[in-house]
């Protein structure tokens, strides 16, 4: 049965709020989500960028992934462009879902439709969460079902230490798990009700102490001492490396890691403006998920800024440019004569 209302908190423009660090763009788009008709009880929902751009009237596909990204980058949602789908990460607590047996039992029902490996992978951090809460003998065993069925071995609540550390929506071992956990630790940004941002979280991803040694004499040690809110007793193998991302554009990758990334800086540096940055990183990775070159973008940026016809008032934001496919406007050349071919400076004259 499709929603029909949203239950939205009035908590959350409380000065002690994180709401208010948003831009009302980004407000805009939480409060549209979370009154779409065919939200899950997961909180998860099929991602239409282009229906989205429509239902206002100076709206563009663009805008809709701008302020997506400014959710996400605050930990409100979660989102996988590959599998089109999106994840308010903490619809289950805030529109109190684990408190009505029935409701809760509906959404594990509509586990099956989240196809996403990193929107399953937080909605299990987020049970894990929830699983700390009040509610009813009935919930609990929902829940419990709910992230057997997500993969996730069943904890007793008390025998969750206090002060686990929280961790990344993402369970592949990318660059966003491990950069983030260190540089943004995990808060309860999204909660729409009063919800203490200390609240202890399992990481499924941690060892347990006092494994086994390969020798199966003594158990090794891993540094750990009791008490260190280590849960599991299986060691999971560390993580690759990340790769680039205009190496695989089809992966999801934060700021940070596009800024690193030695194609994105070079085009950042070859263009002739600066402005509207993220925007422009968000237009990189589409254009490279449709199949653009890398190499050809950060071409047609230096001709770009080199061509004689180009007036700094009327110079393109680079998301604007790389939108319309600007590069195709000049022939692959090779740039380097035509840097030469520009008048020196005074110490060459």
């Amino acid at each position: 049965m499709a929603r029909s209302e949203a239950r939205i908190s009035v908590e959350v423009w409380e000065p002690e709020a994180d709401f208010g660090e948003l831009t009302s763009d980004a407000q805009w788009m939480y409060f549209f989500l979370l009154s779409q008709s065919d939200l899950a009880h997961t909180g998860a929902l099929a991602l239409r960028v282009r229906r989205w751009s429509r239902r206002a009237s100076d709206l563009t596909p663009e805008d809709i992934e701008k302020r997506l990204s400014e959710l996400e980058g605050h930990r409100y949602v979660v989102v996988d462009y590959d599998a089109e789908e999106v994840l308010i990460r903490t619809f289950i607590r805030g529109d109190k879902v684990y408190r009505q047996p029935n409701v809760l039992a509906a959404a594990r029902e509509q586990l099956p439709l989240i196809t996403s490996r990193r929107l399953r992978g937080a909605l299990a951090a987020e049970l894990r969460r929830v699983q700390q809460l009040d509610m009813s003998e009935a919930s609990m065993a929902i829940l419990l079902d709910m992230l057997k069925a997500l993969g996730e071995p069943i904890l007793d609540p008390t025998e969750i230490p206090s002060g686990t550390p929280s961790w990344n929506p993402s369970p592949e071992g990318s660059s966003e798990s491990s950069r983030e956990s260190s540089a943004n630790p995990l808060g309860d940004r999204g909660v729409v009700t009063a919800v203490s941002s200390d609240s202890p979280v399992p990481d499924p991803r941690t060892p347990t102490q006092n494994l086994p040694s390969p020798d199966g004499d003594e158990p090794a040690s891993d540094g750990l001492e009791p008490g260190d809110g280590v849960l599991f007793g299986e060691l999971e193998p560390a993580p690759e490396p990340p790769a680039l991302p205009h190496t695989h554009p089809t992966r999801s990758w934060a700021a940070r890691d596009i800024d690193v990334d030695p194609k994105w800086v070079a085009f950042w540096q070859a263009y002739p403006s600066s402005r509207d940055k993220g925007h422009a990183r968000k237009t990189w990775l589409k254009v490279l998920r449709e199949g653009a070159d890398a190499d050809r973008l950060v071409e047609g940026a230096l001709a770009y800024r080199n061509d004689p016809t180009r007036t700094r008032e009327y110079t393109k934001h680079a998301g604007t440019w790389l939108n319309g496919e600007c590069w195709n406007d000049y022939e692959p050349k090779d740039v380097e004569a035509e840097e030469d071919a520009r008048p020196g400076g005074w110490w060459n004259n």
